[in-house]
């Protein structure tokens, strides 16, 4: 699978040779259409199946890669918003903002997997879970660390210059990082950690990042690659696990050079894209609950089938509490803390 792997990225290197002429920027429609591929490739990742060779060199890996690529376009965007509009429209009304249209979605999320019966909730268990790095919600761990990323966006690019900002946000996230190890939680809490601030850093140097798009991709990709040969007979997850603090900020890298190139918008994708974050939640939720069926045989011979049909379900609940629920406190939160 190693193999298969390079032969991919030396596709990509092919595509950029030959269309990187007329690739444009990478924006809000190509951020939107990676967010929905991405939380794809998350729900694959933690259905407890596995397919083919090729269905395993996506899901081994590609759960750690897509949250860091989520966590990559959630710096990317935030820096963007800033460039584009300043530090005063930004920060006024931020934290509330920010954090209404994270951690309302994960209290919804919280409530409705208990009543369902996917936990018993006490103050004790509350207690021991944080302690051990463990979420009420499985999987819930990316939200509870992109609202500390927005807490330290906030006060860096608040009250200290844009370069001397960037420098804080790479020393808290690895002061982040050092805490989770010093903790002893599970290494998804910090293994992907380091892309939130390149994905800040990215706006600083798009331009020139932009006009030496294939350079940067084959160096990025050679190094990929050398990291996927040195660990030869090690099983391909293991792999990626070991040299992901590598390979998830190259992966980050390839994905920003080569995205805007082969990406073409598509309806159902975008779609997806704009409710990522409810289906994000909600996946975790639904493989807990039904994880019975997901490994019964009818799986396994109807996987695929089975997964586009779950994947459909969660969309339609996440389109419904992204428009009804979430949106419609929004507009009663948001002109009072704007005032």
């Amino acid at each position: 699978m190693t193999k298969l792997l390079i032969a991919i990225l030396g596709l990509l290197i092919s595509c950029l040779r030959q269309f990187e002429r007329d690739a444009a920027g990478f924006g809000q429609k190509e951020g939107t259409c990676l967010r929905g591929i991405l939380v794809l490739l998350v729900i694959f990742h933690h259905l407890p199946v596995r397919g083919p060779e090729f269905c395993q060199l996506v899901q081994s890996g590609c759960g750690r890669y897509a949250v860091g690529l989520f966590f990559f376009l959630s710096g990317y965007g935030l820096m963007t918003q800033y460039a584009e509009r300043g530090r005063e429209a930004v920060m006024q009304g931020f934290l509330v903002k920010r954090f209404t249209k994270l951690l309302l979605p994960l209290l919804v999320a919280e409530v409705v997997y208990y009543l369902w019966g996917g936990c018993q909730a006490s103050i004790h268990t509350v207690l021991e879970n944080w302690r051990t790095g463990e979420t009420l919600v499985p999987y819930a761990y990316f939200v509870e660390e992109l609202a500390l990323f927005y807490m330290l966006f906030y006060l860096a690019y608040r009250f200290c210059s844009c370069r001397v900002a960037l420098v804080l946000c790479f020393l808290g996230t690895l002061g982040m990082m050092g805490t989770f190890i010093a903790l002893g939680w599970n290494p998804h809490w910090w293994i992907s950690s380091l892309v939130f601030p390149c994905g800040i850093a990215a706006v600083y140097m798009q331009e020139w990042m932009d006009d030496r798009r294939l350079p940067l991709f084959v160096i990025a990709a050679v190094l990929f690659a050398v990291a996927m040969l040195a660990g030869q007979g090690m099983p391909l997850e293991a792999k990626l696990a070991r040299f992901s603090l590598l390979l998830c900020p190259l992966a980050c890298l390839m994905v920003y050079l080569v995205w805007p190139v082969v990406c073409v918008p598509n309806p159902v994708v975008s779609f997806l894209g704009r409710i990522s974050y409810e289906m994000y939640l909600l996946q975790g939720i639904a493989i807990s609950l039904f994880a019975d069926m997901l490994q019964s045989p009818l799986m396994t011979r109807r996987g695929p089938l089975l997964v586009c049909g779950c994947c459909a379900l969660m969309a339609t609940v996440a389109w419904a509490f992204n428009r009804l629920a979430v949106t419609a406190i929004l507009q009663q939160i948001q002109p009072k803390s704007s005032r």
